[in-house]
């Protein structure tokens, strides 16, 4: 399931993770803009507190990644702010 397609059709990320979190190994997360390109977690228009809430409430475990490809800014900049936005999400989790 990607999320920036989920976006694109005007679906909620948060609730197709809910919907379909029984078939959801792992987590590859990833922000859009508005129109469609990648950005840092938390730079973009998903809601990835939403999708970190869901998962948190779903009792999920498993591992969670970021990508940043796509992005024209520095890639390591952008990973940098990707895991520190999904620590602070994970924070607030816990």
């Amino acid at each position: 399931m990607r999320r920036s397609g989920s976006l694109r059709q005007e679906l909620a990320p948060a609730q197709l993770v809910r919907d379909y979190r029984d078939r959801i190994p792992y987590i590859h997360l990833k922000d859009i803009d508005a129109q469609g390109a990648f950005v840092p977690l938390g730079d973009g228009v998903l809601d990835i507190p939403g999708v970190v809430d869901v998962l948190r409430e779903t009792g999920y475990d498993g591992w969670i990644t970021v990508e940043t490809d796509g992005w024209p800014g520095d890639p390591g900049e952008g990973t940098r702010r990707s895991i520190a936005k999904l620590r602070g999400l994970l924070t607030l989790a816990a």
